[in-house]
């Protein structure tokens, strides 16, 4: 019965039940180990449900993950609400990269930012954002991974009660929308792609040529990555191909840091084709 009240909620609200047997999305709360999906409820670029480890060990996690137009900087949002004999957080985070907000934000949480982009997570933080995030999502910790923003607390939740949908719903109409736009904005000149001047370079190929095909580049920006100074990492880049859309495009390679192409992932695709994400290795954020 509580199987059959969930996934009727989930459909009468736009989402699709849709569970899965190990995590889809890079996150703190899934670095630790195997974990699965149950329930998860998915709509196009917003999923949420439950992630349970597959150990015995941990209680699970309630998690609503959704995606953002553009990269943003990592960033870390700790909730002190759900604190036990500390922060909840599944693995540890280095308190040098621990930044101050104004007003009473940090009676409500704690923010991390790697050292060099600390400065751009208030461009993240702005007064709306800390007070939405407070109203409506004070029980949640958040955490922005590329161009990925997950809200998430322990321990799992009832999906057969409306507490839970009510929590997502206000997430995501006073929280995510505002993240949103400001994803749509950020530029980092310390990324390749993202500088001033290319952006330029391709605004006025676009002017000339009409029919040029733009690819947005598809960056990490400030990763909080261990024995990374910059915390910058590249998933790739974008440009102008100079083709009509609609033609093939020449075979690309993304290349990751620390590793290199594994065989079979360069292929050719043509435009509107969906690439292959791959994932990068290791917990974003190591103490």
């Amino acid at each position: 019965m509580k199987d059959w009240r969930q996934a009727l909620t989930a459909l009468a609200n736009g989402f699709e039940p849709q569970p899965s047997s190990r995590a889809t999305f890079p996150s703190l709360i899934n670095s630790g180990g195997a974990a699965y999906e149950y329930p998860r409820f998915v709509a196009p670029g917003v999923e949420f449900g439950n992630l349970v480890p597959q150990s015995a060990r941990g209680n699970g996690w309630h998690y609503l993950a959704v995606t953002l137009p553009a990269p943003l900087p990592h960033l870390i949002v700790d909730a002190t609400s759900n604190d036990r004999l500390g922060s909840d957080l599944p693995t540890g985070v280095d308190p040098r990269q621990r930044i101050s907000l104004e007003g009473d934000f940090d009676r409500w949480f704690r923010a991390y930012a790697p050292a060099s982009y600390q400065t751009a997570a208030l461009y993240v933080l702005t007064p709306d954002v800390m007070a939405a995030l407070i109203d409506v999502a004070a029980g949640y910790n958040v955490e922005i991974v590329d161009d990925r923003i997950v809200f998430f607390t322990s321990p799992v939740a009832d999906f057969a009660d409306p507490g839970p949908w009510q929590s997502v719903h206000a997430v995501l109409e006073r929280v995510v929308p505002r993240v949103a736009t400001k994803a749509e904005r950020y530029l980092d000149e310390r990324v390749p792609g993202q500088e001033t001047s290319r952006l330029m370079t391709a605004i006025r190929t676009m002017r000339e040529n009409p029919g040029a095909t733009c690819r947005r580049p598809r960056l990490a920006s400030g990763r909080m990555v261990a024995g990374s100074p910059s915390g910058i990492g590249i998933r790739g880049h974008g440009g102008c191909s100079g083709r009509s859309a609609g033609s093939r495009r020449s075979p690309s390679c993304m290349r990751f840091r620390g590793s290199s192409p594994s065989p079979g992932s360069c292929r050719s695709s043509t435009a509107g084709e969906p690439r292959p994400r791959r994932r990068r290795e290791g917990a974003p954020i190591a103490r």
